[in-house]
């Protein structure tokens, strides 16, 4: 082999082994990227599972990451590519095979030096430094002088941001699709999910005139907000509220997780009324309780049938009296009409006995003969399970 061809091979083998340190470089720096891409991800997912971030807050956020990551492109990617020299590369030889001491930098700068920079050195030397730098570079492997610490080191960072991302996607099963899907609308505030949810107590029902109402929701789940308020509006009012402790009411463990009913008292409630809850950042929807009087009768209309011996013609009595006077023998109809719609009806004798009312409606209608004198009063049940108070006394004579 010529000396051309010699120092060409020997500056070949000397790349060779720059390109090398390159390569492992830009592997390590591949994985240092990825490792700091994942942690700013982990970041912006604990951010966005941990508070409701604002449209600006939301901004800077991504804007602060997508620069980590092009910080982290240039300085462990594209700056190992262009890093490093033939030079260096040499120098680091020598260092590390002490023969070459001297030689191999020697060697490069003369191999493409301009003459007059070194006009002091003879041309035999320069030809016979260059030979001497081949032939003692050829019995080592430059590769020696490689390690793959760098790569190491970066998967080692990468792997234990790998495990930390896995664990809390252990832990919160949904907090990067969360983060996805707030960092993906960044004009949008998106709050994190809640671990609770909250309907309304009692919901919508007829409650009794100056009854006690209660009025407020029921929480389920886990992560309780520690208040809550409860807005209550009557027919023809505006609305008010009342604020709840939650501390106050007791919690209840179900298999699905913690249930607290909280609730204020109206007292002795005489109109209907509309209300609604809100806790943390839920609130319910308005639901209506409807108050109503307990039920009593509002009117009675007999008709009474005589006996046909009596050749009497049937009589209608429309005086809202429920005391019948007929000869025995004769059969009443009974129609009384009530100021709601009831479950049950019935007549009930002095002497314990009942007989029910046909019902539709708000009205009720039954037929009964007349053979003994006796007292009654009419029993009342509407669908609350309410009965009429104090119902009147009757006679049948």
């Amino acid at each position: 082999m010529d000396n051309n061809n010699k120092i060409a091979a020997l500056k070949k083998k000397i790349g060779n082994a720059l390109l090398k340190e390159r390569m492992i470089l830009f592997a390590a720096g591949l994985a240092g990227t990825a490792a700091v891409v994942l942690l700013a991800a982990i970041v912006l997912s604990l951010f966005a599972g941990i508070i409701i971030l604002p449209v600006w807050a939301k901004t800077t956020l991504l804007v602060l990451s997508a620069a980590a990551g092009l910080w982290a492109f240039w300085k462990l990617i594209f700056s190992k590519i262009i890093t490093g020299s033939h030079e260096a590369t040499a120098l680091k030889l020598e260092k590390k095979f002490p023969d070459l001491k001297g030689r191999l930098i020697a060697a490069l700068q003369f191999s493409y030096a301009d003459q007059k920079d070194y006009a002091g050195y003879s041309g035999e030397l320069m030809e016979e430094t260059l030979v001497q730098a081949y032939d003692r570079a050829s019995g080592h492997n430059f590769n020696q002088i490689l390690s793959a610490y760098p790569i190491w080191r970066s998967a080692r960072t990468l792997a234990v941001t790998t495990v930390l991302a896995l664990a809390l996607l252990f832990v919160f099963p949904g907090l990067f699709s969360f983060s996805y899907e707030v960092y993906s609308h960044p004009g949008e505030v998106i709050a994190p999910p809640l671990g609770y949810s909250l309907s309304g107590y009692p919901g919508t029902k007829t409650a009794i005139k100056y009854r006690d109402v209660d009025l407020g929701g029921i929480l389920t789940g886990d992560s309780f907000p520690k208040d809550a308020v409860v807005y209550y509006r009557f027919a023809g009012g505006t609305w008010q509220k009342a604020p709840l402790n939650l501390k106050d009411f007791p919690r209840h463990k179900t298999e699905t997780g913690d249930s607290l009913i909280f609730y204020t008292t109206l007292k002795q409630v005489r109109r209907s009324l509309d209300y609604y809850v809100k806790s943390g950042r839920l609130t319910t929807e308005t639901a209506h309780i409807d108050v109503v009087d307990r039920p009593r009768v509002t009117g009675i209309k007999l008709s009474v049938f005589y006996p046909k011996y009596t050749g009497l013609q049937p009589q209608v009595i429309d005086e809202n009296d429920g005391n019948i006077t007929a000869v025995y023998g004769s059969r009443a109809t009974i129609q009384i009409e009530t100021n709601r719609p009831l479950k049950q009806a019935e007549m009930v004798f002095n002497d314990s006995s009942k007989t029910p009312f046909a019902l539709t409606g708000q009205s009720g209608e039954q037929s009964l003969k007349i053979d003994d004198s006796k007292s009654y009063h009419i029993h009342l049940l509407d669908n609350q399970d309410e009965v009429n108070p104090d119902p009147i006394e009757y006679y049948l004579t």
